[in-house]
This record gives C-alpha cells, structure tokens and sequence, in this order.
C-alpha cells in the first residue's frame, strides 16, 4: 500500500485530501518533485515518471541533444535521480557521438528506465 502510506506521511488524512491526492496519482501527476526512490517505487510511479518527462519536453521533437542535457532534464523531475542510470542507457547509443535527437534519447531512456528492475536480474542471472 505504498499510496496509502505516502498520503498519511504526507499528513492527508481527511476524505478529500485523501480523494485529491489519490485523484492525482490517477492523472500521473504524484511523482514531479519526489525522490528517486518514491519514483521507482511501483510501476506505476515509473510510468508516471515518464509521462511527466513527456509532458515538459515534448516541444524538444527532434532537437539534438546530449545525455548530460537530458539528465538536466530529468533532474527538474526528481532531484536525486542518479546521473549514472541515464549515462548507462546512453553508453551504447553513443559510438560515434555524444549527441542524439530527442526522441531517440527519451525513447531509449524510458524502456531502459521503465525495466530496469528486469533487466539488472536478467544481468545478475546470465553473468553468474
């Protein structure tokens, strides 16, 4: 029940403050500001991560851009998102520069992100 937990720690206790902040977890718009771990928390949270990451940067299109650009991005997001988890999903896409559009950026970004969870097991399993 981590939503649950969350509006108590966060002092909601009423119905209707109880019924906005749940009303915002439904419109993805609980995560802007959290900390890392409150955004990786569910898949939801992720998702809602990265619907918000959508919203503020849609007028990006194709703008050529770096890692570090998006990491700057994402750190008006979430603060303490770890600069090392954007650089990671980057690595392979840079071969032969430091610079992408966008859209592939965020593309690649949000299916690493999004299964990141998976894809560090998958790692530990098939490197044991």
């Amino acid at each position: 029940y981590p939503y649950l937990e969350d509006a108590i720690r966060k002092g909601k206790t009423s119905v209707n403050s109880l019924r906005k902040y749940f009303q915002s977890v439904l419109d993805m718009r609980h995560i802007a500001g959290r900390e890392f771990e409150f955004v990786c928390a569910t898949k939801w949270n992720r998702r809602s991560f990265l619907s918000v990451l959508s919203a503020t940067t849609e007028q990006l299109g194709n703008d050529i851009i770096s890692a570090t650009d998006l990491y700057q991005i994402i750190a008006l997001i979430c603060p303490d998102f770890p600069q090392e988890l954007v650089l990671e999903t980057f690595f392979p896409l840079f071969i032969d520069s430091d610079v992408a559009p966008y859209r592939t950026l965020v593309s690649a970004f949000a299916i690493f992100f999004y299964y990141e969870p998976t894809f560090r097991i998958l790692a530990t399993t098939y490197t044991n």
